[in-house]
C-alpha cells in the first residue's frame, strides 16, 4: 500500500513539473526526453522547395503524403523536427524520424493537433515523373495520382496507392493494411505480416502477381491480371468481377473464399476444402472442366467455406 502511495505521489509530481513546463513556453507543446533532462517541443511546420528531386527515400515514424499539385518544384511541409536530406547528385529526398518525437515520454498536450502537424506532404509538380519512392516506416505512407517507375516499401506501415502507375513492380513488405485504387503496374508482390489487402481497379497484366497477409483479409475488386496467387493464414479472400489471362490460386488456412463474376463456359475450376461447403457455379463438384478454356481458378480452404459463381 506505501509503495503504491510513492509512485501514485511520484507520477503527480512528475506530471505537474511536465504540465508546468509545457504551460510556461506557451501551452500546447509536447514534452521529450533527451541528453539527460526534459526538452519542449518548440518545432514549427515549414515548406521548403527542390528543383531537382526525382526520388524519395523514407526512414521515418512520421505519416507522409506524396502527392502531384499545382507547384513548379517539388514542395515539402514539415515539421523542423523532422529530419530531411537532399543528395543533389542522386537528386534524392530523404525523410528520416522526426527526432522529437522519437525521444517523446509521452506528455502531449495537444495530442490530436500534434499527429497532423507531424505529416510529411510532399507535392509533385503535376508533369513530373518521379524516378523511385522506396523506403522502411511504421505509419502511413499515402501516394496519390503520381507515375512512378518504381515503388518499395516496408515496415509496419498502412500502405495506400490511388491512381498510381509504375514502370516496375510494386513491392511491399511486412505492413499492417495495403490498398491500391486505380492503380496500374506489371505485377504487384505484397507479403504483410498483419492486415487487409484491398485492391480495386486495378491493372497489373505483365507478370505473376503474389500476395499474402497473415492475419488479415483480402478484397480484390474489378482488376485485371496476368496471374494472381493470394493467400491468409487467417482471412477471409473476396475476389469480385476481376480478370486473369492464365490463372488465379487462392489459398486460406481459416477463411471463407467468395469468387464471382466468372464465365463459366471459359474457365476451368478446381475448389476444395476440409472442413466447409464447397460451391462451384452452384454445384458440390470439386472439378469444373471446360472445352478451350481461356483461365483456370485453382481454390482450396482448410477450415472455410468455398463459393465460385457467375
Amino acid at each position: 500500500m506505501k509503495k503504491t502511495l510513492i509512485i501514485g505521489a511520484t507520477m503527480v509530481i512528475v506530471g505537474t513539473f511536465l504540465f508546468g513546463m509545457g504551460y510556461a513556453k506557451g501551452g500546447n507543446k509536447n514534452i521529450y526526453w533527451k541528453d539527460g533532462g526534459f526538452r519542449v517541443d518548440n518545432s514549427k511546420v515549414v515548406t521548403k522547395r527542390y528543383a531537382d528531386i526525382d526520388s524519395i527515400k523514407i526512414q521515418s515514424e512520421d505519416p507522409i503524403t506524396i502527392q502531384r499539385g499545382n507547384v513548379d518544384q517539388v514542395q515539402v511541409k514539415y515539421r523542423t523536427s523532422t529530419e530531411l536530406s537532399h543528395d543533389s547528385a542522386n537528386k534524392t529526398l530523404s525523410i528520416k524520424d522526426n527526432v522529437n518525437q522519437k525521444y517523446s515520454v509521452g506528455f502531449d498536450f495537444n495530442h490530436g493537433v500534434s499527429e497532423h502537424d507531424n505529416r510529411v506532404l510532399i507535392t509533385i509538380p503535376n508533369k513530373q515523373k518521379l524516378k523511385e519512392i522506396s523506403g522502411v516506416t511504421s505509419e502511413s505512407v499515402n501516394v496519390d495520382n503520381l507515375r512512378v517507375g518504381k515503388v518499395s516499401l516496408s515496415g509496419g506501415a498502412d500502405f495506400t496507392l490511388n491512381k498510381v502507375t509504375t514502370d516496375k513492380p510494386l513491392k511491399f513488405n511486412a505492413g499492417d493494411n495495403l490498398t491500391l485504387r486505380n492503380v496500374t503496374a506489371p505485377m504487384v508482390r505484397a507479403d504483410l505480416s498483419d492486415g487487409d489487402i484491398y485492391v480495386d481497379n486495378g491493372k497489373f497484366d505483365k507478370d505473376i502477381s503474389k500476395v499474402t497477409t497473415s492475419d488479415g483479409d483480402v478484397d480484390v475488386h474489378h482488376s485485371s491480371f496476368k496471374e494472381l496467387d493470394v493467400s491468409s493464414d487467417d482471412g477471409d479472400l473476396t475476389i469480385n468481377h476481376s480478370r486473369f489471362a492464365k490463372k488465379l490460386t487462392t489459398k486460406t488456412l481459416d477463411g471463407d473464399t467468395l469468387i464471382t463474376g466468372i464465365d463459366k463456359n471459359k474457365t476451368d475450376v478446381h475448389a476444395e476444402t476440409s472442413d466447409g461447403n464447397l460451391s462451384v457455379f452452384g454445384n458440390s463438384k470439386r472439378n469444373h472442366r471446360v472445352d478451350h478454356a481461356k483461365a483456370t481458378i485453382d481454390v482450396s480452404s482448410e477450415d472455410g467455406d468455398v463459393t465460385v459463381k457467375e
